[in-house]
């Protein structure tokens, strides 16, 4: 990995904030010769007021009151393999006349050599506030996190006789997460003896949003219930949804299975 980064940072009379970085990252994953879209740009900006330091901000109870927003993207490739653009091959051994075993080489997959990287994209709104003498404190922020490009594995023909776990990697979906995020703060002072209470909660939705390939769900592939994979990543429905059997009960005995099979159920 190789990254570069840049930063800018201004403060006006303690008021208003804002900055704004940018950072190229490139990744020996992604690389395919001739090419530079192993590197991709992600900016950010943020901004803030602190409305307490306004002279128009006159209160005998807050000491402090900011408000803030952000946007920015980053990315990530952390699911891929070492080379995934490379043509996938396996040795192994094949028997060629009578000479015995000769050593082999054969494509064990397939590759993308288009694959980039994947981004996610986050806008943030929040808001600071302590009492005088920091007694009480409170920090809120609202974001919606938007990940494009997810990097998956989307299930092959079997016809091109390789396994979903051998398939390419593929730019082919999009996940939002959206939430509220709080956290209270109570500091006490009385004499020598002082004690800090805290607390923090999150509300938060997650929704896979698109996929590609004419695919609306894809099976986890890894845990397994008779016929059926348990999780599914489907549209419009949280990331690892549950999917299971419905059942009339359990048969826990041997004379209810006998009972069950007289009255004709499975």
């Amino acid at each position: 990995l190789l990254s570069y980064f840049s930063r800018a940072l201004y403060d006006y009379k303690k008021k208003y904030f804002i900055s704004a970085s940018i950072r190229r990252d490139g990744s020996s994953k992604l690389k395919t010769p001739g090419t530079d879209k192993h590197f991709q740009n992600f900016p950010s900006v943020a901004a803030g007021w602190s409305i307490s330091e306004e002279d128009f901000f006159n209160s005998e109870f807050v000491s402090n009151l900011k408000l803030r927003a952000s946007w920015g993207r980053v990315g990530n490739i952390e699911s891929l393999p070492s080379f995934p653009t490379n043509l996938p091959l396996s040795i192994g051994k094949v028997i060629l006349g009578g000479n015995g075993y000769e050593r082999s080489i054969a494509l064990d997959g397939k590759s993308n050599p288009d694959i980039r990287w994947e981004t996610s994209e986050t806008t943030n709104f929040g808001i600071d506030f302590s009492s005088i003498n920091n007694k009480y404190t409170l920090t809120a922020d609202y974001f919606i996190r938007d990940t494009k490009d997810l990097l998956l594995r989307l299930p092959v023909s079997p016809n091109e006789g390789i396994l979903t776990e051998n398939a390419p990697y593929q730019n082919a979906g999009e996940v939002r997460n959206s939430g509220l995020e709080l956290a209270l703060g109570v500091n006490k002072y009385e004499g020598d003896f002082t004690y800090n209470l805290s607390g923090n909660m999150s509300f938060i939705k997650n929704e896979l949003t698109k996929l590609s390939g004419g695919f609306s769900s894809l099976d986890e592939g890894q845990t397994q219930v008779a016929t059926h994979y348990t999780l599914v990543y489907a549209v419009n429905q949280p990331l690892g949804s549950f999917y299971l059997i419905e059942t009339d009960g359990l048969l826990r005995t041997a004379a209810q299975v006998t009972e069950a099979q007289a009255n004709g159920q499975p």
